[in-house]
């Protein structure tokens, strides 16, 4: 859907899932993935970065920091008190944050404004240092982080070895997988 209003409906329906107890980690991956695309589809013309940064994209940026400040919280929760991952009320594992979710999260960030360099690299490196803590780096997380973030973050990130290996690599999926082969394993699953 093009529809720039997206990312907020899809937040609307997550609110009255979780008011009724309802949501689950693909509810959140949605409001994730609508807020991703619908910054990806409502670039307007221009070459002025702050004229280009629409109102749905900065509803659709809000939405998703929101989540993830929620998803992070409830994933700190969950490292502090590893011997019981259940909410005792109703017997559901508590959410997890997946590949999917910093994919779509790092791919929101990247339209944070040029104009805000260092913002939105602090941004897009916290996101990712957390994919990296939680395991979850895979070719889809690094050719979103490698499309989003300056090469000067991509190679404080990565390491000046990979990050020098990257430009190639993220030009396909499969060379994105052979470079996630050479992430250090605590990165991964």
């Amino acid at each position: 859907s093009t529809d720039p209003s997206k990312a907020y409906r899809a937040a609307s329906v997550l609110a009255t899932l979780k008011a009724m107890d309802l949501a689950d980690a693909s509810s959140y991956g949605h409001v994730l993935r609508a807020c991703a695309t619908t910054a990806a589809s409502s670039v307007d013309a221009g070459d002025d970065d702050e004229l280009r940064w629409s109102t749905s994209q900065q509803t659709a940026l809000k939405i998703a920091m929101g989540l993830w400040k929620d998803l992070d919280s409830r994933a700190m929760k969950r490292r502090t008190n590893d011997d019981d991952d259940t909410n005792e009320e109703n017997g559901k594992s508590d959410l997890l944050l997946s590949s999917h979710f910093y994919t779509f999260l790092l791919r929101v960030l990247g339209f944070m404004p040029a104009s805000k360099p260092l913002e939105k690299d602090a941004a897009i490196s916290k996101a990712f240092k957390n994919c990296c803590r939680d395991g979850m780096v895979n070719a889809h997380v690094l050719q979103a982080l490698y499309s989003v973030a300056s090469k000067s973050t991509c190679g404080e990130l990565l390491g000046d070895r990979l990050a020098s290996q990257a430009e190639g690599a993220m030009k396909t999926i499969s060379g994105a997988a052979i470079l996630a082969q050479k992430v250090p394993d605590a990165w991964t699953r």
